[in-house]
Order: C-alpha cells, then sequence, then structure tokens
C-alpha cells in the first residue's frame, strides 16, 4: 500500500535452470487500486560464456520508484516495508527506462560492466518538478529524460563463490572489495536531455582486532560534472521504516539531503561476544554486541538550482551528517536490533534524534 496506488498488486516470475541453462527471462506486472495504472518489468539474461562469466542482459520496466533509498532497501511495495514505514510514502515518482548492459568476469573476483540506459522520470506524488520562469512564476516539468552510458569495475580478489547454472551466491573475501563507477549523460541522443558525467569510487573491508572482534568499513567519494536538476543529483540514501538498512542513513529522511560531490563512511564493529560472553545468561543466550557510525559530508553548486526549483526541505550537506548506534545481534541466530543517535543537523524538519531499528541477519 501506498498512497498514490493506494492498495497494489503484484505478480512475477522469472524462468530457471529447467527452462534454460543460457537464458533466464524475468517480469511482472503491478496494479494500483487507487490511481488505476498498469506498472510492468520485463526482462532477460543471455549467458554468452560460463568461464569466463559473460552476460548479455536486456529489459523494459516501467513503475514508480522511491529516490534516495539504498541498493539494499526493500522494494516499495514489500508488504513490510509498507506497513512498518514511520512516515506516509506519497513521494514516489513514475520512471520508463530501457537497458542493456554487458558484464564480463576477467578472473573470480574481478569484474566489469558496461550499459546503456534510456530513462524517463516524471513526478506523481507530493513534491514537484518545477522550473522558475524569468517573471519568477513556476512551470511544472513533464518528464527528465536521460541518455546514459555506464561503465563499472569490480575488484575483490580471492572471493569465493556457490555457483548455480544462473545465479551465484557470494561467500566474501577476506581482500579489500573496490568498487568504480562512472556515468556519462548524452545530450540529444535518444531524447536525452542532459549532458554530465558522474564517478565513484567504494572501498569495502573488514579488520581483525583480535581480541576486541572486527570492523566492516565502508568509505565512498564521488563527484558529478554538469548542470542537473536535483533527481539526477546525488540523493544521500535515507531510510523511513522502522527496519535497519546497512546501506543508509537510518534517522535521515528521504529527500533530506543532495549534493553534487561526496564522502561518506560507514562503520560497524562486532564485538563477538566480548562483554556478553562474561555473564553466564548472555553467553548461553549467544548474543553478540556490536557499534556503528555513519557519516557523510559533501558540497552542492548553486548551477543547479537554475534547472528545477528545489523542494524547501531539501538541503546542502556542507558539514557532516553523523549517527552513531549500539545494538545487539545474533538474537535467535536471525535477528539484530540497534539503538540509534542522529548527532548532527537536529534541526531540520522532521527529525527523528532516536530510534530503534531491527533487522534478519544470518552470520556465518
Amino acid at each position: 500500500y501506498n498512497q498514490i496506488e493506494g492498495l497494489r498488486l503484484r505478480a512475477g516470475g522469472k524462468t530457471n535452470a529447467d527452462f534454460s541453462t543460457r537464458i533466464e527471462f524475468s517480469g511482472y506486472i503491478a496494479y494500483g487500486l487507487k490511481d488505476q495504472l498498469i506498472k510492468y518489468s520485463g526482462g532477460n539474461r543471455i549467458f554468452l560464456s560460463k568461464k569466463p562469466r559473460q552476460i548479455l542482459s536486456l529489459s523494459h520496466r516501467r513503475d514508480l520508484e522511491q529516490l534516495g533509498v539504498s541498493a539494499n532497501a526493500w522494494q516499495t511495495d514489500n508488504i513490510l516495508s509498507s506497513v512498518f514505514r514511520r512516515t506516509p510514502n506519497n513521494q514516489l515518482n513514475a520512471f520508463e527506462e530501457y537497458k542493456i548492459g554487458y558484464d564480463i568476469e576477467f578472473i573470480p573476483g574481478w569484474s566489469a560492466a558496461v550499459g546503456f540506459n534510456r530513462r524517463d522520470i516524471w513526478s506523481v506524488g507530493a513534491i514537484p518538478f518545477q522550473q522558475e520562469a524569468s517573471d519568477g512564476t513556476l512551470r511544472n516539468i513533464n518528464r527528465i529524460s536521460t541518455s546514459e552510458v555506464r561503465v563499472s569495475t569490480r575488484i575483490a580478489l580471492g572471493e569465493k563463490f556457490l555457483n548455480g547454472e544462473l545465479d551465484r551466491v557470494s561467500l566474501g573475501t577476506k581482500n579489500p572489495i573496490v568498487r568504480a563507477d562512472a556515468a556519462f549523460g548524452i545530450k540529444g541522443f535518444l531524447s536525452g536531455e542532459y549532458e554530465y558525467q558522474r564517478v565513484s569510487i567504494n572501498l569495502q573491508d573488514r579488520i581483525e582486532f583480535n581480541p576486541i572482534g572486527m570492523s566492516d568499513i565502508t568509505i565512498e567519494v564521488g563527484k558529478i560534472w554538469g548542470t542537473l536538476p536535483f533527481p539526477l543529483l546525488q540523493l544521500y540514501s535515507g531510510n523511513e521504516t522502522y527496519f535497519y538498512d546497512a546501506y543508509a542513513y537510518n534517522l535521515m529522511n528521504f529527500y533530506e539531503f543532495v549534493g553534487d560531490q561526496w564522502a561518506s563512511i560507514f562503520w560497524v564493529h562486532h564485538f563477538n561476544g566480548l562483554f556478553f560472553n562474561k555473564v553466564p545468561l548472555m553467553r548461553k543466550l549467544k548474543w553478540r554486541e556490536v557499534a556503528s557510525m555513519r557519516a557523510a559530508i559533501g558540497d552542492l553548486s548553486d548551477k543547479h538550482a537554475s534547472e528545477m526549483v528545489f523542494p524547501k526541505d531539501l538541503f546542502n550537506l556542507d558539514r557532516p551528517y553523523v549517527e552513531v548506534g549500539a545494538g545487539i545481534e545474533n538474537i535467535l541466530k536471525i535477528f539484530r536490533v540497534d539503538a540509534l543517535w542522529r548527532l548532527t543537523y537536529l534541526n531540520n524538519p522532521d527529525v527523528v534524534p532516536f530510534g530503534i531499528r531491527t533487522t534478519f541477519q544470518i552470520d556465518f
């Protein structure tokens, strides 16, 4: 359920290895009882080879989305994210996109991808897309159209996988994981309206601090060149549910911060029972202590305001945003609960300075 579609119904599926070990088809169809519109997605993956792993993918999708969510967030129509929200789900935008991509793994743990994305996005929710005219009046922008080439590479040397015919699960690596992404907007090609360049580098690592546990650290830096409307800039990943998101700022609202250059750090330390093991009852429960800190800083050029009027509660992150947490993991072996405190920007509208978040987590 959301405020735009009302009750949303969706059905979908994909083929498995019994159909083909080389070609996979997937898709879904959805319908909102309030807006009475059909949404859909269809695509396929073609395995050109398994060794080395080479995949050609094609897809077309027309649906609604929430901008500024992490890649780890549950889908907008997940029933749990619909029920356990702390704010109305009324900021959705509609989009239509066509994508083609090619992925290759040179050796296990080192892969690259190149793709093209043709995309339209338009407002259907509480945040309109508007531009200010020279006389000060506002006019609505019907659509934002982009044509974009993407290039990326990921290096995780020593990474092991549990392989199936089509899908696989990473078993991790003891080495740092580096991912570099670049995107290039092409103005005038297939009605693309903007020319821009976007580059980001992400580093993940797990560091042992025996005997006091281990830390998972993620650092990212990025920059955007060009003049763009705010939906195409860096919208920092917020979380407006009561579930913990490992790749978002869990006490940040959607559409709260935006930038064209940014740096962030996520730090989580697992104490592995350093304190609880000294208490007999806690030792039997096998609960584990965990602490976390998330911080980000960035900047935003004034030139972007000429492309689209910014929402009144969307801010530049010109000083650090920080939130910290302490929690318990391995509860019944599948749950984690965190108490979180937001330390900065406490005067922003609708701020939640403290929260309890939970998630499903299986530790190996």
